[in-house]
């Protein structure tokens, strides 16, 4: 888990300058994205339907693309890709009225979630 600090105004100092808080952390869950589904696994026009990974515990999760959504856009959770030697932040967007996730621009043109494996195949 990370902890990230809220900042909260200064009340002592004048106007607008901000404190960071120790204090009043919030837990994030970190996870990161190892695997991806879609319908048509070589096809470039199908939309990722499921997402698999673990998480900072080392356990293992497989959550549909919405639900990723949902908890990124929580703040609660964080979700990454690797990424050669580091790992690209992964955010949502909406597109025709639906989520979708995507990896921060980090330079490159390249989603690196679409360059992700295929997760293996699940029971019902």
């Amino acid at each position: 888990m990370e902890r990230i600090g809220r900042i909260e105004s200064d009340r002592e100092a004048a106007g607008s300058s901000r404190r960071f808080s120790l204090d009043q952390c919030a837990t994030v869950e970190s996870n990161r994205i190892t695997c991806i589904t879609k319908p048509h696994p070589h096809s470039p026009l199908e939309h990722i339907t499921h997402v698999g990974g673990v998480n900072s515990q080392g356990q293992s999760w497989y959550y549909a693309r919405q639900r990723v959504a949902d908890m990124i856009d929580s703040g609660r959770h964080v979700f990454r890709v690797k990424a050669g030697r580091g790992e690209i932040p992964v955010s949502t967007y909406v597109r025709n009225g639906s989520k979708f996730i995507r990896t921060i621009a980090d330079g490159t043109a390249r989603d690196h979630i679409l360059s992700l494996d295929q997760c293996p195949l699940r029971g019902p």
